[in-house]
């Protein structure tokens, strides 16, 4: 739960450019946001003191997998109570996710006010009007 200090999200997504246009869709909700290429950046992050508030996590990537990441968070005490919520192409189908401990589940593409939604509700944030 977010408290007065700006939140902090962590996106776990391999392709650049769309951790960036994640970025950009999320802009309105003023977060600080950082970048992970792949579970094992993630994880440096974490093991190296980073304490985000979300993470958004894609689950097919390089190196160490999402399900990978989340087998790992869920063995440190310290982890585990941080919310993810997965964003990834492939969601739909029944993946082995342990949906209860998830904060969501997005399928990519997604749009920005489904994203903006599902942050906002995971953040404990009012999500601001639509700026169309």
């Amino acid at each position: 739960m977010a408290t007065t200090a700006t939140p902090m999200v962590l996106i776990v997504e391999d392709e650049f450019d769309l951790a960036k246009s994640f970025m950009d869709m999320l802009k309105p909700l003023r977060l600080n946001m950082l970048w992970a290429a792949d579970g094992q950046d993630a994880m440096t992050l974490l093991v190296g003191g980073l304490k985000p508030d979300l993470i958004i996590l894609d689950l097919f990537m390089p190196k160490v997998n999402g399900w990978e990441f989340l087998d790992a968070m869920e063995k440190n005490d310290a982890f585990r109570r941080i919310p993810v919520l997965v964003l990834s192409a492939w969601v739909e189908t029944d993946l082995g996710l342990p949906r209860a401990k998830l904060a969501g589940v997005l399928t990519k593409p997604t749009g920005v006010n489904e994203l903006m939604a599902e942050v906002s509700k995971a953040l404990g944030l009012k999500q601001p009007a639509n700026e169309s």
